[in-house]
């Protein structure tokens, strides 16, 4: 078990990163968590610039005295010398394939808030837009940089991989005054085969992504 630190903990949550895994044990954990889900990253101008007035807003305030912020921001939101950046990432391929069918078969007709926000959602679930134009329209190809911007993998206290799920988990214990289990994995929604020219398509479309993620994959292990 981790101990309290003088400084607050600032973990990007990366959607379909494992992170509502981690959130549902956050969320029941006796510590101090800031969970920020409002406003996150979009490749919609309106959206994107409600992003940028939260990360101004925040920029005011100091969350030191929470022992993590945790959620669907940019780091940019939180940059103060008492604050240590945490993240967890998946292979950006895996990690693209994921989000396309849990918006294709995951969210539900009900959330209509979501389909407000994101009218391609119906086009996805009607099988009217295709994992490649997935990935261009909403320029999949710089997910991770929305979140993290231009931050250095030395940058981080920690760097956690998907596939290395449990040695994360451990880790980041280490960090936290809790004890967090690698056993709780929420969320594996269905899939359909995607063909292998589609595969081959999307890597290289995601070109620019992957050698992304690789260079902090080589740096944290």
């Amino acid at each position: 078990m981790g101990k309290k630190s003088d400084y607050c903990i600032i973990f990007p949550h990366i959607p379909k990163c494992f992170g509502t895994s981690l959130r549902t044990q956050l969320e029941q954990a006796d510590i101090r968590v800031f969970f920020d889900y409002d406003h996150p990253p979009h490749h919609a101008a309106y959206f994107q610039k409600a992003c940028q007035r939260r990360n101004w807003e925040y920029s005011l305030l100091d969350f030191g005295s929470f022992d993590l912020v945790f959620g669907h921001f940019p780091i940019e939101r939180y940059c103060r010398p008492n604050y240590r950046y945490i993240t967890l990432l998946r292979e950006p391929l895996e990690r693209a394939v994921s989000q396309f069918f849990y918006w294709k078969y995951g969210i539900p007709a009900e959330n209509r808030l979501a389909f407000v926000r994101n009218p391609d959602l119906e086009k996805i679930q009607r099988g009217q837009m295709d994992f490649l134009e997935f990935i261009k329209i909403h320029h999949i190809d710089a997910f991770y940089r929305s979140f993290l911007g231009d931050v250095k993998p030395s940058d981080f206290l920690l760097v956690g991989f998907t596939q290395r799920y449990p040695d994360f988990i451990n880790r980041l214990s280490e960090y936290l005054p809790i004890r967090l289990s690698p056993e709780v994995h929420l969320r594996k929604g269905p899939k359909d085969a995607l063909d292998s020219g589609v595969l081959k398509t999307a890597r290289d479309l995601l070109s620019r992504e992957i050698a992304w993620y690789e260079s902090f994959y080589q740096y944290w292990t």
